[in-house]
């Protein structure tokens, strides 16, 4: 029912019924904060981003932006891409501040009480430019690790909307695991 939901309300959007765009995300919110509550979950403690707010920005950027989405799974995949700039722009403010952030210097007792940034400024950062790294080189199995790692699709659902088989999908999320580790341990 929900699958049919979605891809009745974006086959209506594509067709020029923006109406209907507004009826979106209370069909997707649930499928949409799963995704985020995922996300949030493999970062580390301290996140001081809420799921509930990264769904909100999330669905405000992808209905500003003038995109139409070909099938749900291409609009859950953006949605992913949208949760991924958000906490990636969320990352570096932190390194930002960490960092001063053009502000006047701090006493240290100060420091410790308004201390603003998380340990997982340096991990998103470093997941992402991995990312980047892969998507330069491979930009199929960079496709597979984002949905894989940000909106946590089956192998199915990747073999689905790339039209390819799940035995190469399986075999580029290898890939991709391997690659990114790589990266990461550097």
């Amino acid at each position: 029912m929900l699958q049919e939901s979605v891809s009745r309300i974006l086959e209506e959007v594509r067709e020029g019924r923006a109406d209907v765009a507004r009826d979106l995300f209370p069909v997707v919110y649930r499928e949409l904060k799963a995704i985020a509550q995922r996300r949030l979950s493999a970062l580390p403690a301290g996140q001081t981003l809420q799921p509930t707010a990264l769904v909100h920005e999330a669905f405000i950027a992808l209905v500003d932006g003038s995109v139409s989405f070909r099938s749900r799974a291409h609009f859950f995949g953006a949605a992913a891409m949208a949760m991924r700039d958000i906490l990636v722009d969320n990352a570096r403010r932190k390194r930002a501040l960490k960092r001063g952030g053009g502000e006047r210097p701090v006493e240290l007792d100060e420091a410790a009480v308004t201390a603003v940034v998380d340990a997982d400024a340096v991990d998103v950062l470093a997941l992402e430019d991995a990312m980047q790294k892969l998507r330069a080189a491979h930009p199929r199995q960079a496709d597979v690790a984002m949905l894989r790692v940000y909106v946590g699709a089956s192998e199915a659902e990747i073999a689905a909307l790339h039209e390819v088989t799940e035995r190469t999908v399986e075999r580029d999320w290898r890939f991709a695991q391997a690659f990114l580790r790589r990266e990461l341990a550097r």
